[in-house]
């Protein structure tokens, strides 16, 4: 796999997303690399015999949708094209952003219409999911807040936000689960 810059092909997002789900599993990512002859990565996880249930899909009929207004920000095109349509199925208003400064825009011209911030972590342009957040909810202190991320650290910023303020998603995570925690988000106290 060759590095480019992240903003032209998302790969150092993927890679950080591969290293987020290894480390979860106990396990480490070895990389080799050598200036014209390419790179070598190495995945190691530990063996096991005992067989783990896969996560559990929430069943269709568990899965209620909505009317609210959502403002997904995801600097991936084809994770944030998946949950548009997803999150349409279900009855939201979607509003799509592909990083920061973008969903500031949008928040100027819809911020009092939106329910639900939805957004990465992590994203080009300087400014993170935790600092749209906390920006937004200045504005409007009631907006509902999910962000997700593929980093193992994405919760250390959880002490920066008000207990309960802010739900966690930690990529990768099945379709089902995105819609359930964006249901259990809105319909929260």
């Amino acid at each position: 796999m060759r590095m480019v810059n992240r903003e032209r092909c998302g790969e150092c997002c993927c890679l950080a997303t591969v290293h987020g789900i290894v480390a979860q599993h106990q396990g480490w990512v070895e990389v080799e690399s050598e200036v014209g002859k390419g790179s070598t990565f190495k995945v190691f996880l530990p063996a096991t015999r005992e067989e783990k249930q896969a996560e559990a899909r929430p069943p269709k009929s568990a899965i209620r949708g909505g009317n609210e207004t959502i403002l997904l920000v995801e600097d991936e095109a084809s994770v944030r094209s998946l949950l548009v349509k997803q999150l349409r199925r279900l009855g939201y208003r979607v509003l799509e952003a592909e990083h920061g400064p973008a969903a500031l825009k949008v928040w100027r011209e819809e911020g009092g219409k939106i329910d639900l911030l939805f957004s990465d972590m992590v994203m080009p342009e300087g400014l993170t999911g935790l600092d749209l957040a906390h920006q937004m909810q200045a504005e409007k202190p009631n907006l509902k807040v999910i962000i997700s991320s593929g980093y193992n650290e994405v919760q250390s910023g959880q002490s920066r936000a008000d207990a309960g303020a802010i739900v966690y998603l930690q990529k990768p995570y099945l379709p089902g689960v995105s819609a359930k925690t964006v249901r259990d988000c809105l319909d929260r106290e």
